[in-house]
């Protein structure tokens, strides 16, 4: 019988082969692993912990302990769940900066029970990154709820700026308060996201900020300012709101810069003179006052007294001559003179007074006009009035 050899494989051939498809191994998984390294991102080093109160507003309060040398955090999320991951409220982020030693109280847009919750902080840093700070399953010992907004205190917050300097706000606090002490603490936002949100501890008095050219789109821009006073009980607020237009440099064409005064006042604002107590309105397109502080001066309509707002117009600089009033209610131009919504005063008036019988809101417009009745400046001015 005839045997045939085996076909096979030289032993050296085998040895060459098993040393190929060892260095392509090598190569292919060093090529994943550095593609991934590539997308990886070094860990932050930011210690926070979080607390339980007994505060409904603060239900949780945040601690940062630790923030690592060149680490700069930015922004914390917090989100609280309950165990079937239902979200119990988006927190209020108090500040975007935060340092070693800071406590944070974190409040919450709505209502909810105590209980245990999953408490997750995330925190942003400078450089973009996103990293989980603090996870933990924590009991909540106080019912949160949404901060109530209560007329307690009446808050008057002047907004004023000087022509020459038109893009410095100077803010002052003249709130006849009935008990201060009744205030925990008071909010300021300047409605411009380069600066953040300021904490006083008291009323804001002479209070200025100039705003960057930056914090401008164009020559001028209108900052909404956001007053708040807190009051100890944890559960209630007040605020007030004005929406200023500031300019990058001085203008032609602001009122400011023929005008004076232009200032609103009712009975227990009336005052004398430059009284804090009125509101400048050169500048301010909304602006805020409380019905009761309009008791005492009334406008006729329908045979019948209407109370009224009291607008004062003083002191025209040189170059003005004339004014022309449009507003959408009733008003009267001295004793005599009365004007349906929508009709136009023209003239040379120190004050008026627009009807506010259930009126939430009023919109005046002013211009004014020199000899040859060309027309200055113009601005309108909604007035809100509150109960």
């Amino acid at each position: 019988m005839i045997s045939k050899p085996e076909a096979g494989i030289s032993p050296i051939i085998g040895v060459i082969l098993l040393i190929f498809l060892t260095v392509v191994l090598i190569g292919g998984t060093a090529l994943i692993f550095f593609g991934f390294a590539d997308d990886l991102t070094e860990p932050k080093h930011a210690y926070i912990t979080a607390e339980a109160t007994d505060n409904a507003t603060n239900p949780l309060v945040l601690h940062v302990w630790h923030v690592g040398d060149g680490t700069v955090l930015k922004d914390l999320i917090v989100s609280v769940n309950t165990p079937d991951g239902v979200s119990i409220g988006t927190p209020t982020k108090i500040s975007n900066a935060f340092y070693v030693g800071e406590t944070i109280p974190i409040e919450f847009d709505d209502s909810f029970p105590k209980g245990s919750y999953l408490v997750t902080v995330t925190g942003e840093f400078a450089d973009g990154a996103k990293q989980v700070l603090f996870t933990k399953i924590m009991d909540l010992w106080a019912d949160g709820q949404k901060i109530r907004e209560v007329a307690t205190e009446k808050l008057f917050l002047m907004a004023d700026y000087a022509y020459w300097k038109p893009n410095k706000l100077y803010l002052t606090d003249t709130t006849p308060y009935k008990n201060i002490l009744n205030i925990s603490y008071w909010t300021l936002d300047l409605g411009y996201s380069g600066v953040d949100i300021q904490v006083l501890s008291n009323p804001a008095d002479d209070y200025s900020y100039t705003y960057p050219p930056e914090a401008f789109n164009g020559t001028s821009q209108t900052f909404v300012i956001t007053y708040t006073a807190y009051y100890i009980d944890g559960k209630s607020k007040t605020t007030v709101q004005k929406a200023v237009q500031l300019y990058v440099s001085e203008q032609p064409g602001q009122l400011g810069e023929y005008v004076r005064n232009y200032k609103i006042g009712g009975e227990s604002l009336q005052g004398t003179g430059d009284s804090t107590h009125h509101i400048p309105l050169i500048g301010i397109l909304s602006t805020t006052i409380w019905r009761e502080d309009i008791e005492g001066r009334y406008i006729i309509v329908d045979g019948q007294y209407r109370p009224a707002l009291q607008v004062n117009l003083n002191d025209p600089k040189e170059g003005a001559s004339s004014v022309a009033i449009t507003c959408d209610t009733e008003f009267r131009v001295g004793s005599t003179a009365y004007f349906a919504s929508g009709e136009t005063y023209e003239g040379n008036f120190s004050t008026f007074y627009p009807n506010t019988a259930n009126k939430t809101a009023i919109n005046v417009t002013l211009k004014i006009f020199d000899v040859n009745n060309t027309k200055l400046a113009e601005q309108t001015t909604v007035i809100t009035i509150r109960e």
